[in-house]
């Protein structure tokens, strides 16, 4: 079963008195109504604004930065071409064959992964059919395909 495993009934009973404890303890007042601690100020955490203004000449081109472009471009389209024409006005003429890169190398391990996953999710739905058709004897439910055949 691997990471699916069950946790042991004694162990779950361990974790939930933990948790009781400190819930009752008051160690979660106010669990997401805080800053982290390290964050003082929330102007002061990092936003697609401090990102573009942090572009210059002297700045150092990390795979980071690139994963950050791609990251704002997800959420706010045309992000990661003005992000790309600001890196090349200040000198990386380099800065769009990087991000091409870093996208093709994300989206391919991305694909892999979405490759495992649907293969899980089969396997998964298969058991459950079985399983139901074994337990109700003929079921009515009839498996009509994965997504992407509707």
């Amino acid at each position: 079963m691997g990471w699916l495993e069950l946790v042991p009934d004694s162990v779950f009973d361990q974790i939930c008195q933990n948790m009781e404890a400190a819930e009752q303890g008051g160690e979660f007042a106010g669990l997401f109504k805080q800053t982290p601690p390290e964050v003082q100020n929330v102007s002061e955490l990092p936003d697609r604004t401090s990102l573009l203004e942090s572009i210059r000449t002297d700045m150092k081109l990390y795979k980071s930065t690139f994963m950050k472009i791609y990251g704002y471009e997800l959420s706010y389209e045309g992000f990661a071409e003005e992000a790309l024409t600001k890196l090349e006005s200040v000198g990386c003429s380099k800065a769009r064959e990087y991000y091409t890169g870093f996208v093709a190398e994300y989206e391919n391990e991305h694909e892999k992964e979405m490759v495992k996953v649907a293969e899980w999710y089969r396997k998964h739905v298969n058991k459950e059919v079985r399983t139901e058709n074994v337990d109700r004897g003929k079921s009515n439910y009839q498996f009509v395909g994965f997504p992407e055949d509707w």
